[in-house]
Protein backbone atom coordinates (compact mmCIF):
# COMPACT_ATOMS: atom_id res chain seq x y z
CA UNK A 1 0.00 0.00 0.00
CA UNK A 2 1.00 3.61 -0.55
CA UNK A 3 0.94 6.03 2.33
CA UNK A 4 -1.12 9.22 1.74
CA UNK A 5 0.79 11.92 0.00
CA UNK A 6 0.67 11.35 -3.75
CA UNK A 7 1.29 14.64 -5.53
CA UNK A 8 0.60 15.25 -9.22
CA UNK A 9 2.05 18.31 -10.90
CA UNK A 10 1.46 19.10 -14.56
CA UNK A 11 3.20 22.08 -16.04
CA UNK A 12 1.91 22.68 -19.56
CA UNK A 13 3.33 25.22 -21.94
CA UNK A 14 -0.10 26.06 -23.29
CA UNK A 15 -2.02 26.04 -20.02
CA UNK A 16 -0.02 27.65 -17.22
CA UNK A 17 0.22 31.39 -16.92
CA UNK A 18 3.71 31.36 -15.47
CA UNK A 19 5.03 29.11 -18.24
CA UNK A 20 6.47 30.46 -21.50
CA UNK A 21 3.68 30.77 -24.05
CA UNK A 22 4.68 29.47 -27.49
CA UNK A 23 4.35 31.66 -30.51
CA UNK A 24 2.81 30.35 -33.72
CA UNK A 25 4.81 27.49 -35.16
CA UNK A 26 6.84 26.99 -31.98
CA UNK A 27 6.70 24.27 -29.34
CA UNK A 28 7.97 25.04 -25.85
CA UNK A 29 8.87 22.24 -23.44
CA UNK A 30 8.54 23.67 -19.97
CA UNK A 31 11.17 22.48 -17.51
CA UNK A 32 11.87 23.58 -13.94
CA UNK A 33 15.44 24.44 -14.90
CA UNK A 34 15.45 25.98 -18.35
CA UNK A 35 18.16 24.52 -20.53
CA UNK A 36 19.04 21.66 -18.19
CA UNK A 37 19.63 18.39 -19.98
CA UNK A 38 17.21 15.53 -19.31
CA UNK A 39 18.61 12.32 -17.78
CA UNK A 40 18.80 10.52 -21.11
CA UNK A 41 20.61 13.50 -22.63
CA UNK A 42 23.01 13.64 -19.68
CA UNK A 43 23.85 10.00 -20.32
CA UNK A 44 24.19 10.77 -24.03
CA UNK A 45 21.43 8.39 -25.01
CA UNK A 46 19.77 8.91 -28.37
CA UNK A 47 16.00 8.57 -28.78
CA UNK A 48 15.63 6.25 -31.77
CA UNK A 49 12.46 5.39 -33.68
CA UNK A 50 12.20 1.87 -35.04
CA UNK A 51 9.97 -0.41 -37.10
CA UNK A 52 9.82 -4.00 -35.82
CA UNK A 53 8.20 -7.00 -37.52
CA UNK A 54 8.73 -6.26 -41.21
CA UNK A 55 8.54 -8.85 -44.01
CA UNK A 56 10.51 -8.66 -47.24
CA UNK A 57 10.15 -10.61 -50.48
CA UNK A 58 12.32 -13.33 -48.89
CA UNK A 59 9.08 -14.60 -47.30
CA UNK A 60 5.68 -13.11 -48.09
CA UNK A 61 6.45 -9.39 -48.29
CA UNK A 62 6.28 -7.31 -51.45
CA UNK A 63 9.63 -5.48 -51.32
CA UNK A 64 13.27 -6.49 -51.17
CA UNK A 65 15.33 -5.95 -48.04
CA UNK A 66 17.12 -3.01 -49.63
CA UNK A 67 13.84 -1.43 -50.77
CA UNK A 68 12.46 -1.68 -47.24
CA UNK A 69 15.60 -0.04 -45.86
CA UNK A 70 15.26 2.80 -48.40
CA UNK A 71 11.59 3.31 -47.49
CA UNK A 72 12.64 3.50 -43.84
CA UNK A 73 15.23 6.18 -44.57
CA UNK A 74 12.61 8.23 -46.45
CA UNK A 75 10.30 8.09 -43.43
CA UNK A 76 12.90 9.00 -40.82
CA UNK A 77 13.13 5.55 -39.23
CA UNK A 78 16.36 4.99 -37.31
CA UNK A 79 16.30 1.20 -37.08
CA UNK A 80 14.31 -1.67 -38.55
CA UNK A 81 13.98 -5.37 -37.71
CA UNK A 82 13.49 -7.41 -40.89
CA UNK A 83 11.60 -10.44 -39.56
CA UNK A 84 10.99 -12.74 -42.50
CA UNK A 85 9.39 -16.08 -41.69
CA UNK A 86 12.09 -18.62 -40.85
CA UNK A 87 10.32 -21.79 -41.97
CA UNK A 88 6.67 -21.97 -42.99
CA UNK A 89 6.16 -25.66 -43.62
CA UNK A 90 3.27 -27.86 -42.54
CA UNK A 91 3.47 -31.66 -42.83
CA UNK A 92 0.90 -34.40 -42.27
CA UNK A 93 1.37 -38.15 -42.50
CA UNK A 94 -0.83 -41.15 -41.79
CA UNK A 95 -0.17 -44.03 -39.41
CA UNK A 96 3.24 -45.71 -39.72
CA UNK A 97 4.02 -43.64 -42.81
CA UNK A 98 4.00 -40.29 -41.05
CA UNK A 99 7.56 -39.66 -42.13
CA UNK A 100 6.37 -39.86 -45.74
CA UNK A 101 4.18 -36.83 -45.16
CA UNK A 102 2.14 -34.50 -47.30
CA UNK A 103 3.48 -30.99 -46.88
CA UNK A 104 2.69 -27.41 -47.77
CA UNK A 105 5.45 -24.84 -47.86
CA UNK A 106 5.72 -21.07 -48.18
CA UNK A 107 9.06 -19.40 -48.89
CA UNK A 108 11.11 -18.28 -45.91
CA UNK A 109 14.62 -17.69 -44.62
CA UNK A 110 15.45 -21.41 -44.44
CA UNK A 111 14.56 -21.87 -48.12
CA UNK A 112 16.28 -18.66 -49.18
CA UNK A 113 19.46 -19.60 -47.33
CA UNK A 114 20.44 -18.37 -43.87
CA UNK A 115 23.87 -17.09 -44.95
CA UNK A 116 22.41 -15.36 -47.97
CA UNK A 117 19.70 -13.75 -45.86
CA UNK A 118 22.08 -12.37 -43.25
CA UNK A 119 24.39 -11.10 -45.99
CA UNK A 120 21.49 -9.23 -47.63
CA UNK A 121 20.60 -7.59 -44.29
CA UNK A 122 24.23 -6.64 -43.65
CA UNK A 123 24.69 -5.24 -47.15
CA UNK A 124 21.64 -2.96 -46.94
CA UNK A 125 22.67 -1.95 -43.41
CA UNK A 126 26.08 -0.84 -44.67
CA UNK A 127 24.83 0.93 -47.79
CA UNK A 128 22.01 3.00 -46.28
CA UNK A 129 21.81 5.34 -43.22
CA UNK A 130 19.54 3.05 -41.21
CA UNK A 131 20.33 0.29 -38.73
CA UNK A 132 18.95 -3.08 -39.79
CA UNK A 133 18.62 -5.79 -37.16
CA UNK A 134 18.99 -9.44 -38.20
CA UNK A 135 15.73 -11.09 -37.19
CA UNK A 136 13.16 -13.68 -38.18
CA UNK A 137 9.61 -14.74 -37.31
CA UNK A 138 9.44 -18.32 -36.08
CA UNK A 139 6.78 -20.99 -35.71
CA UNK A 140 8.26 -23.33 -33.07
CA UNK A 141 5.60 -26.05 -33.30
CA UNK A 142 2.05 -27.06 -34.11
CA UNK A 143 -0.40 -29.88 -33.33
CA UNK A 144 -2.85 -31.82 -35.49
CA UNK A 145 -6.27 -32.61 -34.07
CA UNK A 146 -9.09 -34.62 -35.57
CA UNK A 147 -8.55 -36.68 -38.71
CA UNK A 148 -9.29 -37.00 -42.39
CA UNK A 149 -12.67 -38.58 -41.63
CA UNK A 150 -13.89 -36.16 -38.96
CA UNK A 151 -12.22 -32.88 -39.90
CA UNK A 152 -8.48 -32.29 -39.70
CA UNK A 153 -7.46 -29.21 -37.69
CA UNK A 154 -4.09 -27.51 -37.30
CA UNK A 155 -3.56 -25.78 -33.94
CA UNK A 156 -0.74 -23.60 -32.64
CA UNK A 157 0.71 -22.68 -36.01
CA UNK A 158 0.02 -18.98 -35.32
CA UNK A 159 1.87 -18.96 -31.95
CA UNK A 160 4.84 -17.06 -33.31
CA UNK A 161 7.97 -15.62 -31.76
CA UNK A 162 10.27 -12.94 -33.15
CA UNK A 163 13.97 -13.81 -32.90
CA UNK A 164 16.10 -10.64 -33.00
CA UNK A 165 19.84 -10.13 -32.90
CA UNK A 166 20.93 -13.70 -33.65
CA UNK A 167 23.79 -12.83 -36.00
CA UNK A 168 25.62 -16.16 -36.09
CA UNK A 169 24.54 -17.97 -39.26
CA UNK A 170 25.17 -21.41 -37.80
CA UNK A 171 23.13 -20.68 -34.66
CA UNK A 172 20.27 -19.33 -36.78
CA UNK A 173 20.47 -22.28 -39.15
CA UNK A 174 20.05 -24.72 -36.24
CA UNK A 175 16.95 -23.12 -34.68
CA UNK A 176 15.11 -25.93 -32.84
CA UNK A 177 11.74 -25.57 -34.57
CA UNK A 178 9.41 -28.08 -36.14
CA UNK A 179 10.48 -28.95 -39.68
CA UNK A 180 14.11 -27.98 -38.99
CA UNK A 181 15.18 -31.10 -37.11
CA UNK A 182 18.86 -32.02 -37.52
CA UNK A 183 21.34 -34.33 -35.81
CA UNK A 184 22.58 -31.32 -33.85
CA UNK A 185 19.30 -30.01 -32.45
CA UNK A 186 17.55 -33.33 -31.73
CA UNK A 187 18.26 -36.51 -29.76
CA UNK A 188 18.26 -39.83 -31.63
CA UNK A 189 15.16 -41.95 -30.94
CA UNK A 190 16.53 -45.43 -31.47
CA UNK A 191 13.22 -47.11 -32.40
CA UNK A 192 13.10 -44.79 -35.41
CA UNK A 193 16.63 -45.87 -36.40
CA UNK A 194 16.18 -49.61 -35.74
CA UNK A 195 14.60 -50.58 -39.12
CA UNK A 196 17.45 -48.88 -40.97
CA UNK A 197 20.04 -50.75 -38.93
CA UNK A 198 18.32 -54.14 -39.21
CA UNK A 199 17.65 -53.85 -42.95
CA UNK A 200 21.16 -52.56 -43.55
CA UNK A 201 22.87 -55.34 -41.58
CA UNK A 202 20.75 -58.04 -43.21
CA UNK A 203 21.41 -56.60 -46.65
CA UNK A 204 25.18 -56.54 -46.09
CA UNK A 205 25.15 -60.13 -44.84
CA UNK A 206 23.29 -61.32 -47.94
CA UNK A 207 25.61 -59.38 -50.21
CA UNK A 208 28.73 -60.80 -48.58
CA UNK A 209 27.60 -64.40 -48.43
CA UNK A 210 29.54 -66.69 -50.82
CA UNK A 211 27.43 -67.39 -53.86
CA UNK A 212 28.78 -70.97 -54.11
CA UNK A 213 28.07 -73.45 -51.36
CA UNK A 214 29.95 -76.81 -51.03
CA UNK A 215 27.55 -79.74 -50.81
CA UNK A 216 28.89 -83.20 -49.82
CA UNK A 217 26.84 -86.07 -51.21
CA UNK A 218 27.30 -89.79 -50.49
CA UNK A 219 30.07 -90.38 -53.01
CA UNK A 220 30.96 -86.95 -54.37
CA UNK A 221 31.36 -83.32 -53.38
CA UNK A 222 29.70 -80.66 -55.55
CA UNK A 223 28.96 -76.93 -55.43
CA UNK A 224 25.50 -75.43 -55.39
CA UNK A 225 24.93 -71.81 -56.49
CA UNK A 226 22.71 -69.52 -54.44
CA UNK A 227 21.49 -66.04 -55.26
CA UNK A 228 21.33 -63.74 -52.20
CA UNK A 229 22.78 -60.59 -53.67
CA UNK A 230 19.47 -59.43 -55.14
CA UNK A 231 17.76 -59.80 -51.78
CA UNK A 232 20.67 -58.01 -50.11
CA UNK A 233 20.43 -55.14 -52.57
CA UNK A 234 16.67 -54.84 -51.94
CA UNK A 235 17.25 -54.72 -48.17
CA UNK A 236 19.98 -52.11 -48.53
CA UNK A 237 17.69 -50.06 -50.74
CA UNK A 238 14.96 -50.33 -48.10
CA UNK A 239 17.42 -49.28 -45.41
CA UNK A 240 18.48 -46.28 -47.48
CA UNK A 241 14.89 -45.24 -48.13
CA UNK A 242 13.94 -45.59 -44.46
CA UNK A 243 17.01 -43.60 -43.44
CA UNK A 244 16.07 -40.82 -45.86
CA UNK A 245 12.49 -40.55 -44.64
CA UNK A 246 13.25 -40.88 -40.93
CA UNK A 247 16.24 -38.48 -40.81
CA UNK A 248 17.34 -37.17 -38.33
CA UNK A 249 15.80 -39.97 -36.19
CA UNK A 250 14.62 -37.49 -33.57
CA UNK A 251 11.79 -35.03 -33.11
CA UNK A 252 11.47 -31.64 -31.46
CA UNK A 253 7.70 -31.52 -31.26
CA UNK A 254 5.26 -34.35 -31.88
CA UNK A 255 2.55 -32.79 -34.06
CA UNK A 256 0.32 -35.85 -33.60
CA UNK A 257 0.26 -35.81 -29.79
CA UNK A 258 -3.06 -33.96 -29.83
CA UNK A 259 -1.99 -31.66 -26.99
CA UNK A 260 -0.91 -28.08 -27.67
CA UNK A 261 1.52 -26.72 -25.09
CA UNK A 262 4.38 -24.22 -25.05
CA UNK A 263 7.28 -26.65 -24.73
CA UNK A 264 8.41 -25.89 -28.29
CA UNK A 265 8.31 -22.14 -27.66
CA UNK A 266 10.23 -22.47 -24.39
CA UNK A 267 12.88 -24.59 -26.12
CA UNK A 268 13.32 -21.88 -28.74
CA UNK A 269 13.43 -19.08 -26.13
CA UNK A 270 16.18 -20.83 -24.17
CA UNK A 271 18.17 -21.69 -27.30
CA UNK A 272 18.08 -18.12 -28.62
CA UNK A 273 18.99 -16.69 -25.22
CA UNK A 274 21.95 -19.04 -24.88
CA UNK A 275 23.21 -17.82 -28.26
CA UNK A 276 22.92 -14.11 -27.41
CA UNK A 277 19.65 -13.33 -29.21
CA UNK A 278 16.31 -11.87 -28.11
CA UNK A 279 12.82 -13.36 -28.31
CA UNK A 280 9.50 -11.50 -28.38
CA UNK A 281 6.03 -12.99 -28.49
CA UNK A 282 4.26 -11.86 -31.64
CA UNK A 283 0.65 -10.55 -31.56
CA UNK A 284 -0.52 -12.78 -28.64
CA UNK A 285 -4.12 -11.53 -28.86
CA UNK A 286 -4.52 -11.24 -32.63
CA UNK A 287 -7.79 -12.53 -34.03
CA UNK A 288 -7.33 -14.17 -37.42
CA UNK A 289 -10.05 -16.04 -39.33
CA UNK A 290 -9.61 -19.78 -39.69
CA UNK A 291 -8.04 -20.85 -42.97
CA UNK A 292 -9.12 -23.93 -44.94
CA UNK A 293 -6.55 -25.45 -47.29
CA UNK A 294 -6.10 -28.94 -48.76
CA UNK A 295 -8.95 -30.32 -46.67
CA UNK A 296 -7.59 -29.11 -43.33
CA UNK A 297 -8.51 -26.11 -41.18
CA UNK A 298 -5.87 -23.93 -39.57
CA UNK A 299 -7.46 -22.74 -36.33
CA UNK A 300 -6.27 -19.35 -35.07
CA UNK A 301 -7.16 -17.88 -31.71
CA UNK A 302 -5.74 -15.38 -29.21
CA UNK A 303 -3.18 -17.04 -26.96
CA UNK A 304 -2.14 -14.56 -24.23
CA UNK A 305 -1.72 -17.40 -21.70
CA UNK A 306 1.42 -18.42 -23.61
CA UNK A 307 3.13 -15.44 -22.01
CA UNK A 308 2.26 -16.84 -18.59
CA UNK A 309 3.30 -20.44 -19.25
CA UNK A 310 6.69 -19.50 -20.73
CA UNK A 311 9.57 -17.58 -19.17
CA UNK A 312 12.91 -15.93 -19.91
CA UNK A 313 11.70 -14.29 -23.12
CA UNK A 314 12.52 -10.62 -23.63
CA UNK A 315 9.10 -9.17 -24.37
CA UNK A 316 6.00 -9.15 -26.52
CA UNK A 317 4.18 -7.01 -29.04
CA UNK A 318 2.08 -4.76 -26.84
CA UNK A 319 0.73 -2.63 -29.68
CA UNK A 320 -0.40 -3.87 -33.10
CA UNK A 321 -3.45 -3.65 -35.32
CA UNK A 322 -5.92 -5.49 -33.09
CA UNK A 323 -7.69 -5.19 -29.74
CA UNK A 324 -5.29 -5.75 -26.85
CA UNK A 325 -6.29 -6.35 -23.23
CA UNK A 326 -3.15 -7.73 -21.59
CA UNK A 327 -1.58 -4.26 -21.28
CA UNK A 328 -4.55 -2.79 -19.42
CA UNK A 329 -4.05 -1.90 -15.78
CA UNK A 330 -4.09 -5.06 -13.69
CA UNK A 331 -3.94 -7.26 -16.79
CA UNK A 332 -1.61 -10.08 -17.71
CA UNK A 333 1.39 -7.81 -18.28
CA UNK A 334 1.06 -6.43 -14.75
CA UNK A 335 0.78 -9.96 -13.37
CA UNK A 336 4.04 -10.84 -15.12
CA UNK A 337 5.76 -7.69 -13.84
CA UNK A 338 4.57 -8.37 -10.30
CA UNK A 339 5.89 -11.90 -10.59
CA UNK A 340 9.26 -10.44 -11.53
CA UNK A 341 9.49 -7.85 -8.76
CA UNK A 342 8.45 -10.49 -6.23
CA UNK A 343 11.21 -12.82 -7.38
CA UNK A 344 9.12 -15.48 -9.11
CA UNK A 345 10.50 -14.70 -12.58
CA UNK A 346 14.10 -14.18 -13.61
CA UNK A 347 13.22 -11.79 -16.45
CA UNK A 348 10.52 -9.21 -17.03
CA UNK A 349 8.88 -8.79 -20.47
CA UNK A 350 9.10 -5.44 -22.24
CA UNK A 351 6.53 -4.12 -24.71
CA UNK A 352 7.32 -3.33 -28.35
CA UNK A 353 5.14 -2.36 -31.30
CA UNK A 354 4.68 -4.99 -33.99
CA UNK A 355 3.58 -3.70 -37.38
CA UNK A 356 3.60 -7.01 -39.31
CA UNK A 357 4.35 -5.03 -42.46
CA UNK A 358 4.09 -6.75 -45.86
CA UNK A 359 3.12 -3.92 -48.23
CA UNK A 360 1.76 -0.38 -48.22
CA UNK A 361 -2.01 0.00 -47.81
CA UNK A 362 -4.78 2.43 -46.91
CA UNK A 363 -4.55 2.40 -43.11
CA UNK A 364 -1.74 3.58 -40.79
CA UNK A 365 -0.91 -0.02 -39.84
CA UNK A 366 0.14 -0.51 -43.48
CA UNK A 367 2.78 2.21 -43.07
CA UNK A 368 6.33 1.73 -41.88
CA UNK A 369 6.45 4.73 -39.55
CA UNK A 370 3.08 4.57 -37.79
CA UNK A 371 3.73 1.66 -35.45
CA UNK A 372 6.90 2.69 -33.63
CA UNK A 373 9.19 1.11 -31.07
CA UNK A 374 11.12 3.99 -29.49
CA UNK A 375 14.39 3.33 -27.66
CA UNK A 376 16.92 5.37 -25.71
CA UNK A 377 20.17 3.84 -26.94
CA UNK A 378 23.88 4.54 -26.71
CA UNK A 379 24.05 5.38 -30.40
CA UNK A 380 22.46 4.06 -33.56
CA UNK A 381 24.78 1.09 -34.05
CA UNK A 382 23.35 -2.40 -34.20
CA UNK A 383 24.82 -3.56 -30.88
CA UNK A 384 23.58 -0.41 -29.11
CA UNK A 385 20.03 -0.85 -30.45
CA UNK A 386 19.95 -4.53 -29.47
CA UNK A 387 21.26 -3.64 -26.01
CA UNK A 388 18.48 -1.06 -25.53
CA UNK A 389 15.91 -3.63 -26.67
CA UNK A 390 17.33 -6.16 -24.23
CA UNK A 391 17.12 -3.67 -21.36
CA UNK A 392 13.60 -2.50 -22.28
CA UNK A 393 14.79 1.11 -22.31
CA UNK A 394 11.98 2.61 -24.35
CA UNK A 395 8.29 2.51 -25.22
CA UNK A 396 5.77 1.30 -27.78
CA UNK A 397 3.86 3.91 -29.79
CA UNK A 398 1.26 4.23 -32.52
CA UNK A 399 1.08 7.38 -34.64
CA UNK A 400 -2.02 7.37 -36.92
CA UNK A 401 -1.58 10.91 -38.25
CA UNK A 402 0.76 11.64 -41.15
CA UNK A 403 1.74 15.10 -39.88
CA UNK A 404 2.48 14.69 -36.17
CA UNK A 405 3.89 12.23 -33.66
CA UNK A 406 3.05 12.03 -29.97
CA UNK A 407 6.49 12.10 -28.38
CA UNK A 408 7.71 11.15 -24.93
CA UNK A 409 11.03 12.98 -24.73
CA UNK A 410 12.02 11.39 -21.44
CA UNK A 411 10.64 9.44 -18.50
CA UNK A 412 12.59 8.95 -15.28
CA UNK A 413 12.32 8.17 -11.59
CA UNK A 414 14.54 10.18 -9.27
CA UNK A 415 15.39 10.85 -5.65
CA UNK A 416 18.36 12.66 -4.09
CA UNK A 417 20.03 13.13 -7.46
CA UNK A 418 19.81 9.46 -8.38
CA UNK A 419 17.94 8.58 -11.58
CA UNK A 420 16.49 5.48 -13.29
CA UNK A 421 15.06 5.35 -16.82
CA UNK A 422 12.62 2.82 -18.28
CA UNK A 423 13.86 -0.72 -17.80
CA UNK A 424 16.07 0.33 -14.89
CA UNK A 425 15.75 0.19 -11.09
CA UNK A 426 16.27 2.79 -8.38
CA UNK A 427 17.22 1.28 -5.03
CA UNK A 428 16.85 2.66 -1.53
CA UNK A 429 14.07 5.16 -2.22
CA UNK A 430 11.39 6.51 0.12
CA UNK A 431 9.48 9.22 -1.79
CA UNK A 432 10.73 9.23 -5.41
CA UNK A 433 9.50 11.52 -8.17
CA UNK A 434 8.42 10.23 -11.58
CA UNK A 435 8.83 12.79 -14.36
CA UNK A 436 7.62 12.70 -17.96
CA UNK A 437 8.20 15.19 -20.77
CA UNK A 438 5.55 14.99 -23.51
CA UNK A 439 5.07 16.99 -26.70
CA UNK A 440 3.92 16.90 -30.29
CA UNK A 441 6.45 16.57 -33.10
CA UNK A 442 7.14 18.52 -35.22
CA UNK A 443 6.85 21.73 -33.23
CA UNK A 444 3.72 23.21 -34.77
CA UNK A 445 1.34 22.87 -31.88
CA UNK A 446 0.05 19.43 -32.79
CA UNK A 447 -3.57 18.33 -32.98
CA UNK A 448 -6.03 20.39 -30.95
CA UNK A 449 -6.90 17.52 -28.62
CA UNK A 450 -6.42 16.67 -24.98
CA UNK A 451 -4.02 13.85 -24.15
CA UNK A 452 -5.33 11.28 -21.69
CA UNK A 453 -2.83 9.77 -19.30
CA UNK A 454 -2.89 6.81 -16.93
CA UNK A 455 -0.22 6.18 -14.34
CA UNK A 456 0.03 2.54 -13.23
CA UNK A 457 1.99 1.46 -10.20
CA UNK A 458 2.29 -2.19 -9.18
CA UNK A 459 -0.61 -3.20 -11.44
CA UNK A 460 -2.99 -0.54 -10.10
CA UNK A 461 -4.03 2.75 -11.69
CA UNK A 462 -3.01 5.52 -9.28
CA UNK A 463 -3.72 8.60 -11.42
CA UNK A 464 -5.64 9.49 -14.57
CA UNK A 465 -6.42 12.78 -16.27
CA UNK A 466 -6.00 14.89 -19.38
CA UNK A 467 -3.32 17.40 -20.35
CA UNK A 468 -2.50 19.83 -23.14
CA UNK A 469 0.91 19.61 -24.74
CA UNK A 470 3.71 20.38 -24.37
CA UNK A 471 3.82 19.33 -20.74
CA UNK A 472 6.06 18.27 -17.93
CA UNK A 473 4.32 15.79 -15.65
CA UNK A 474 5.51 14.88 -12.17
CA UNK A 475 4.33 12.39 -9.57
CA UNK A 476 5.69 12.11 -6.06
CA UNK A 477 4.61 9.65 -3.38
CA UNK A 478 5.89 7.87 -0.32
CA UNK A 479 6.41 4.17 -0.89
CA UNK A 480 6.16 1.34 1.57
CA UNK A 481 9.18 -0.91 1.91
CA UNK A 482 9.66 -3.42 -0.85
CA UNK A 483 9.78 -3.59 -4.66
CA UNK A 484 7.59 -1.45 -6.91
CA UNK A 485 7.32 -0.35 -10.52
CA UNK A 486 5.71 2.45 -12.52
CA UNK A 487 4.51 2.54 -16.11
CA UNK A 488 2.63 5.17 -18.10
CA UNK A 489 -0.02 5.16 -20.83
CA UNK A 490 -0.82 8.15 -23.05
CA UNK A 491 -3.57 8.39 -25.66
CA UNK A 492 -5.02 11.14 -27.84
CA UNK A 493 -7.33 10.69 -30.82
CA UNK A 494 -5.80 7.32 -31.75
CA UNK A 495 -2.22 8.26 -30.84
CA UNK A 496 -0.86 5.88 -28.20
CA UNK A 497 2.21 5.52 -26.02
CA UNK A 498 2.81 2.52 -23.77
CA UNK A 499 5.98 2.82 -21.71
CA UNK A 500 8.07 0.07 -20.24
CA UNK A 501 8.28 0.05 -16.45
CA UNK A 502 10.74 1.76 -14.15
CA UNK A 503 11.46 -0.28 -11.02
CA UNK A 504 12.04 0.96 -7.49
CA UNK A 505 13.05 -0.71 -4.25
CA UNK A 506 11.93 1.21 -1.16
CA UNK A 507 13.44 0.90 2.27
Amino acid sequence: MIRPGIVLVIIAGLACGFAPRPSAGQTVIVTLDEGTATPSETRRLERLTGAIHVHSSVSNGEYSIRELAAFGVERGIDFMAITDSFLTRVRYGIGPFRAIAFSRNRPGVRDYGVDRYLEAVDKADQELPITLLPATEVTPGYVWKGGLSNGLQLHGFDHHLLVIGLEDADALDQLPVIGNETFRNTVIEWPRLAPSLLFGIAGLVLLLLPQKRKVRLEYITTFRHRSTRRSGAVLLLAATGWTFWMYPFGTLTDPYAGVADTAAQQRLIDYVGSNGGLTFWSYPEARFPDVVASGATMVSAPHPDDLWTTSRYDGFEGLYGDTISITESGGLWDELLLDFVQGRRSRWPSAITGIDFHYFGDTPWYELDAGQTVLWAEGNQRNAVIDALRRGRGYAAFQPGPDHDLVLDDLWLSEDGRVALTGERLDGVSAPTLTALVRWEPGTGGPDVDVEFELIRDGTTVQTGTIRLPARMEWEEELTDGPHYYRLRLEADGYQILTNPIFADAG
